[in-house]
């Protein structure tokens, strides 16, 4: 005990403050780890100087009075190995970056599919000055939502034609949503979030996610549709400038009973915006639906023959328009769907 508490708490505590003062030469991933190891430590600081009290209270009055242990005392054992295990039973601290915090406040909510999954504990503007550091601690239950991949955004109110969303921060408060990244990605302690909300999506890492090449946005946004034949089948995940500054880069996520529509020849097109066509036999307007005029879609086709099936992150050109022929393919692909209805029909036995 005396060890422990006068010697390598102390000498711990000391190189942890050596290194918190060199932690520009650090990484990120490395300070997260630093400050939690100080947050544990420091919990214990004083265990010494009650530990040297006592013993002088036994060296001073050993002879006067007699010492035993009592229910006292080891009511005070229970009480530290409870503490200690609570301690122990937190769930991981992560630190999230975000470019602005949007009225972000320690004690916020994290949460996912409704539910609360782990608590803002700081809010911070990092030392470039250029950004907002989000430190929070994430449940017991919930600690596997820290790994690669899982993206993160302040919820906050959005409201135009396409759609309607994050109301209930006007009433409860603003809360940081998250989605988790794929099952068998390593852990991590440091991320960075996204500007806005992630689109809702389901089986992630069993559907299928492609890059979309543009000259132009077209319009489209984080929640963006994806159509075959007017039938969503997908939504757009991010939306930004390539590594160059050259192109726009578009990710699209494709829902799994869909992803076999989706070969090397596909063909992709903006269908936003409306068309609208002058000539002798009056004006036509050909538009989509609204929300799809409102926040942009993507629509494409597939040739006859079916080529190699697409693997994730294969990139596709974007165009503007679609071509006439293009619009003539009816390749024949049985989706996931159809299969599973076959299967499930095929069991049901035939009475005679």
């Amino acid at each position: 005990m005396v060890l422990l508490f006068s010697i390598i708490f102390p000498l711990v505590k000391i190189l942890l403050l050596l290194e918190i003062s060199l932690l520009g030469l650090m990484k990120n991933q490395h300070k997260v780890f630093t400050y939690r190891m100080m947050e544990f430590v420091g919990k214990w600081s004083m265990m010494d100087v009650m530990l040297l009290a006592f013993m002088v209270m036994l060296v001073k009055l050993g002879s006067m009075v007699h010492f035993s242990f009592g229910p006292a005392a080891w009511a005070f054992v229970l009480a530290a190995v409870l503490v200690f295990l609570q301690l122990c039973a937190k769930g991981p601290q992560i630190e999230v970056c975000f470019s602005a915090g949007h009225g972000l406040q320690p004690g916020d909510a994290v949460r996912y599919r409704g539910i609360d999954v782990g608590e803002v504990k700081e809010v911070l503007l990092n030392e470039q000055l250029d950004g907002v550091t989000v430190r929070i601690e994430l449940t017991e239950a919930s600690a596997d939502l820290a790994r690669d991949g899982t993206r993160f955004w302040i919820e906050r109110p959005d409201i135009s034609i396409g759609q309607v969303r994050g109301l209930d921060t006007l009433v409860g408060g603003r809360y940081v949503g998250v989605l988790p990244g794929p099952v068998a990605a390593p852990a991590s302690r440091l991320f960075y979030g996204l500007e806005a909300a992630f689109a809702p999506v389901d089986n992630r890492s069993e559907g299928l996610e492609i890059i979309l090449e543009a000259s132009d946005r077209f319009g489209l946004q984080s929640g963006s549709t994806v159509s075959y034949r007017g039938v969503v089948v997908g939504h757009i995940l991010t939306v930004g400038l390539s590594n160059d500054s050259v192109t726009v880069e578009a990710c699209a996520f494709i829902e799994p009973k869909y992803h076999k529509l989706i070969c090397e020849d596909t063909k992709f097109w903006s269908n936003s915006g409306l068309d609208i066509s002058i000539g002798f036999s009056g004006i036509e307007l050909d538009a989509d639906t609204l929300p799809t005029i409102a926040s942009g879609g993507v629509a494409f086709a597939t040739p006859d023959h079916l080529g190699r099936q697409a693997a994730t992150g294969q990139q596709f050109e974007l165009y503007e328009t679609p071509q006439d022929d293009w619009l003539k393919w009816q390749p024949l692909c049985l989706t996931t769907k159809w299969l599973a209805c076959c299967s499930v029909s095929m069991l049901v036995p035939n009475p005679k």
